[in-house]
């Protein structure tokens, strides 16, 4: 008989790549857009090829994390509820993710009245808003229910007192 174990989800390591990773692609990004020419007849900077290709490097690791999660942290949670910031989550990373592939195709070819490369700015500035939102929620919701527990233990020890034990 075979004994089934689970795997502790997201240690200490994990989260610190994780984060890594996000901040990565942040920088990178940031670092992108600051690197821009001011206008079509300017040359783009020297260091705008090394800095896209960090951010494609983490990229590729973030839909790796996203795949890790997604069997770790979202399944299991999807299970027992849906949760609104995260199903948020996840359809910004998706339109994310396509933006970025859709990158690296001629404009002419998918349309001129979507600019992806400001689409895919304002997405990534976007993620950097909802994950922390992600964050917080969680953080809000498990101190409503240690405060409703805690008022719970009191009612029940107020309730109590004026009553003998035989």
């Amino acid at each position: 008989m075979a004994t089934k174990t689970k795997m502790k989800a997201r240690t200490g390591t994990g989260r610190w790549l994780l984060r890594l990773v996000f901040l990565g692609i942040f920088v990178s990004g940031g670092v992108l857009w600051y690197l821009l020419p001011g206008s079509d007849d300017e040359l783009p900077h020297r260091l705008s090829g090394v800095f896209r290709q960090w951010h494609g490097a983490f990229a590729i690791l973030s839909t790796l994390f996203i795949g890790y999660m997604l069997a770790d942290h979202i399944l299991p949670k999807m299970r027992r509820s849906l949760h609104w910031d995260g199903v948020l989550h996840l359809v910004v990373w998706g339109v994310l993710i396509a933006s970025g592939y859709l990158l690296y195709y001629p404009q002419e070819i998918i349309s001129t009245a979507i600019n992806v490369s400001v689409l895919h700015w304002a997405i990534g500035l976007g993620l950097g808003a909802v994950f922390p939102l992600h964050v917080s929620r969680k953080i809000f919701v498990r101190y409503l229910r240690k405060r409703n527990l805690n008022r719970i233990d009191s009612a029940c020890s107020v309730s109590m007192q004026g009553q003998t034990v035989d």
